[in-house]
């Protein structure tokens, strides 16, 4: 690394408590707001440890189309991601650890139904609440698996 990502790692860090802080905060609204939504569950919300809050990922039902879903919210100007897919998929440990035919059934099941929400320290509470509610309106219109 050179000085000029150290310097700015360096700040960075003075604000990784803070970041982390408002994160959390947003979490317990996208908590509160989505654990009524038939649908959606919440994975780790009862994690008993210390979390960054780094990401937001939700589960789907198994009856609900995921890309459905996140083109749903892309269309009301919501961006959302994947994270992360099940590592024995990819090819450099299918090609060189012989993965190939490992088959991991919950590993893949949880990979194929999860959803990251946006989720930024500088993110305010109308743009939760938009997002939960582009979500409610999207499991009240009744859209399943298709």
């Amino acid at each position: 690394m050179d000085e000029i990502r150290s310097s700015i790692g360096i700040v960075q860090l003075k604000k990784l408590q803070e970041c982390n802080r408002k994160r959390g905060r947003l979490t317990q609204i996208y908590s509160e707001r989505l654990s009524d939504i038939q649908g959606v569950s919440i994975p780790f919300r009862n994690h008993v440890g210390i979390s960054s809050h780094h990401i937001y990922p939700v589960l789907l039902g198994s009856n609900i189309n995921r890309e459905k879903f996140m083109g749903y919210l892309k269309e009301k100007g919501i961006q959302t991601s994947i994270h992360y897919p099940p590592i024995h998929k990819f090819a450099y440990y299918r090609q060189r650890l012989n993965y190939a035919d490992i088959c991991l059934n919950i590993t893949e099941d949880v990979a194929g139904r999860e959803v990251t929400l946006p989720l930024y320290p500088s993110m305010n509470d109308e743009t939760i609440q938009y997002v939960c509610d582009m979500i409610t309106e999207y499991f009240r219109k009744g859209v399943k698996k298709q």
